[in-house]
């Protein structure tokens, strides 16, 4: 998938040149071209910020891929909470948790929101990561609240972190 976009990628952006050069050939004025086309390139740029790096970049290439499936995110996370966790444990936590979500909301019908929700937060000793999606087709043994999945992973915080 990586190639065929650097293709597609490669060919519009020869197509955006030869447009440019034309403009300035014939003596138009590209500067409104130009600034559509960076006020489009810029609606593919993401950018993370959960105050942890390895997080960061997880996500953010786990959004571009998802925006091919017509997946948002809503991200109010402090990953920073989780900063005792080796990043090993943090990518292989976070990186299936969302990959779950991601594949679950991939079976919603066409036009269906689909949307992952990512929160944090800290209950007494524990750092609390929440991932919410829809979800269709599948039995759970529990309340599902309106074809909701929300996974809670609880994890103590060590004692000389908690101050």
């Amino acid at each position: 998938r990586a190639n065929a976009d650097i293709r597609r990628l490669y060919h519009d952006m020869k197509n955006h040149l030869l447009a440019l050069e034309s403009m300035i050939k014939s003596g138009g004025e590209p500067e409104q071209y130009i600034t559509e086309l960076r006020s489009r390139l810029e609606s593919y740029d993401v950018n993370v910020n959960t105050g942890n790096a390895v997080a960061d970049t997880l996500l953010a290439e786990k959004i571009e891929r998802a925006r091919l499936d017509d997946i948002s995110f809503n991200i109010c996370a402090d990953l920073s909470m989780f900063s005792f966790m080796s990043s090993v444990d943090m990518v292989t936590i976070l990186g299936n948790a969302v990959d779950n979500a991601v594949e679950a909301l991939i079976q919603l019908p066409e036009g269906q929101e689909r949307i992952v929700y990512i929160k944090t937060t800290r209950y007494a000793n524990m750092a609390v990561l929440r991932i919410s999606n829809q979800f269709s087709g599948a039995e759970t043994q529990f309340e599902n609240d309106g074809g909701w999945f929300r996974l809670m992973i609880m994890i103590p915080v060590p004692e000389d972190k908690n101050r």
